[in-house]
């Protein structure tokens, strides 16, 4: 590692979130229910336990009255302890600084996949609002990003190499609520796509986090009740908003009647063939309409604004397309719902912004990945083995 990636992805970083802190308590407000759990984990005590999480959280915010609750699966607890089994602030700085840090890697990414966007226009991109929501709640949303992302280039290169895909599902994994239609389709290339050989190790290395539920299979339990209560709120997602028209209390039947119904098709007619236009559609439809979501979960939609990025400033030969350009991102960069109401199901806003735009420019985004498929050399489920 050069002291450059170091520079970029370490110590700046690290130094925003200092900033940041210091500014106001960024990245502090959910991160507290992470940390809770992990060391209510890490004490042998219950995660999802509403007791045992206020006790932890008032240790650090005495005046809390009720507890943060803890939405993750149990899986997902070995892939947070790394981050959260030091005291409240220093995961706090640790969290928000890795948040940042995944943001850059993510532009650098989608450097490599398309083509580098100038400085101005690539901070512009990252400044996309639901990714600055996920640095200053102090959520994980940036990890399903880089999960997407690396996914994306395993099947942009004829589904290899394996253990990008192998990251990315232990990525998604965190919360799969969002992106449970990736997660399908992708399990359904990995069959058909992956030899045996390499099958093998995606499938000892998802065998890790899962191992550990024959030990606490409690958990298991905890979780989906806990996960039942919340879904029972008014969030961001689609089916969310349209039972809280239809009643005024959420209903997790309901709610989860759309993405039962779009997984099922999908996997019917794609049959585990996946291409990279494909897998963006995917991706967006995906977090539309999954059962449960805010503003943070729709990060990976960054990878949109990025590759319609990339085509208006390629071909852009007028001023005012780019100023175009500036004044839709720049608008995509602010919570304008906040100035209109403090209701914060507004804020699917920022992700059907997204998807009009990604419809308007459906053909030159196709065009745009077919010069992406065409740099890898594609392979065979034959020649793989």
């Amino acid at each position: 590692m050069t002291f450059r990636n170091i520079l970029i992805f370490g110590l700046v970083p690290l130094c925003l979130a200092f900033a940041l802190q210091s500014l106001g308590d960024v990245g502090s407000r959910d991160s507290i229910a992470y940390w809770s759990a992990v060391q209510a984990f890490l004490n042998r005590e219950d995660p999802y336990n509403l007791d045992t999480l206020l006790r932890i959280q008032r240790l650090v915010d005495p005046s809390r009255e009720s507890p943060q609750l803890f939405l993750n699966p149990p899986w997902a607890l070995p892939l947070l302890i790394p981050l959260f089994f030091l005291n409240f602030s220093a995961s706090t700085i640790l969290l928000l600084s890795i948040n940042i840090s995944v943001t850059f890697f993510t532009l650098r990414r989608l450097g490599v996949l398309f083509t580098p966007l100038p400085a101005r226009y690539a901070l512009l991109v990252g400044g996309f609002f639901p990714i600055l929501s996920c640095w200053y709640f102090g959520q994980l949303s940036c990890f399903l990003l880089v999960g997407s992302v690396l996914a994306l280039e395993w099947i942009t290169k004829a589904y290899r190499p394996w253990w990008k895909v192998a990251v990315a599902l232990a990525l998604w994994s965190i919360k799969p609520q969002t992106p449970y239609l990736l997660i399908l389709v992708t399990l359904a290339a990995i069959l058909r796509y992956t030899p045996k050989r390499e099958l093998a190790k995606i499938g000892l290395l998802a065998a890790v986090p899962l191992s550990f539920l024959v030990y606490r299979d409690d958990l298991l339990v905890g979780w989906i009740s806990t996960f039942e209560h919340a879904s029972k709120w008014a969030t961001s997602s689609l089916p969310s908003l349209a039972s809280a028209a239809l009643s005024s209390v959420n209903r997790p039947g309901l709610i989860a009647l759309p993405a039962g119904i779009i997984a099922a098709t999908v996997l019917v007619l794609e049959r585990g063939a996946i291409i990279p236009y494909q897998f963006l559609y995917y991706l967006m439809i995906s977090s539309l309409t999954a059962p449960y979501a805010w503003i943070f979960d729709f990060s990976s939609f960054v990878i949109v604004i990025y590759a319609i990025s990339v085509l208006l400033i390629r071909d852009s030969t007028t001023l005012w397309r780019r100023r175009a350009y500036f004044a839709i991102v720049a608008a995509l960069c602010v919570p304008f719902e906040a100035l209109f109401t403090n209701n914060l199901q507004a804020y699917a806003a920022h992700p059907l912004l997204v998807a009009a735009l990604f419809v308007v420019n459906r053909r030159d985004i196709s065009g745009l990945f077919e010069k992406t498929e065409s740099r890898s050399v594609p392979l065979s489920r034959e020649s793989l083995k």
